[in-house]
């Protein structure tokens, strides 16, 4: 038991000196460094949020939101042990990640970005959409070719899923709707996942 109570104090310790180091109010007004700080923390102490719905890059997407747009702070909860399996076993193991393996690719274009049928050049930053209700936990969004359906269309991939999600125009005050969802195992199955649902071929 002394060995258990010793494990126990030790992380109780490392997450109080960690979360001392973050300037909470900076998190609640967006500031892009501050939420960065707090990703860092987060991920060297294998913690996540409870709620995948509202990922902690959102913190970051309208610093001139209004404060009741403003979505909650979420408690935290250590990852159970799927969910650590699960990440263990990707074969991406962080946004960079992600990121670095898109621009090998030729995606670098378009990371960050959605297809947007309101705009002429057919594309939007996702900080710039309306919300991200409905969304679930990813790491990257990638803009596809088109939408299918008058609205926004994005790609989001986390280490373990690639996920079609659209907000239709004729429901932009509703949650983003999956229209398709792909596990994946390795980077060569993401990528081939990618390319068929970039131009609207159906996943296998």
């Amino acid at each position: 038991m002394g060995l258990i109570s010793d494990i126990i104090l030790k992380n109780a310790e490392a997450l109080l000196s960690a979360f001392k180091r973050i300037d909470f109010q900076k998190v609640l007004s967006h500031d892009v460094l501050e939420v960065e700080k707090l990703k860092d923390v987060l991920n060297s102490l294998q913690i996540a949020f409870k709620r995948p719905t509202e990922p902690l890059d959102y913190y970051t997407s309208n610093a001139n939101a209004s404060d009741q747009n403003l979505l909650p702070l979420n408690s935290v909860t250590e990852l159970d042990a799927t969910d650590q399996s699960s990440q263990l076993n990707s074969p991406f193991k962080s946004r960079d990640d992600i990121i670095s393996a898109l621009a090998v690719a030729g995606f670098a274009d378009r990371v960050g970005l959605v297809y947007s049928s309101f705009s002429d050049s057919r594309t939007l930053d996702f900080t710039q959409t309306q919300h991200c209700r409905g969304l679930p936990s990813f790491e990257v969004v990638v803009a596809p070719d088109f939408a299918p359906v008058s609205g926004v269309h994005g790609v989001f991939i986390s280490t373990t899923d690639i996920m079609s999600i659209i907000l239709p125009a004729d429901h932009v005050n509703g949650d983003w709707q999956i229209l398709k969802r792909k596990s994946f195992t390795n980077r060569k199955a993401m990528m081939d996942f990618l390319s068929l649902v970039l131009t609207g071929f159906d996943l296998p």
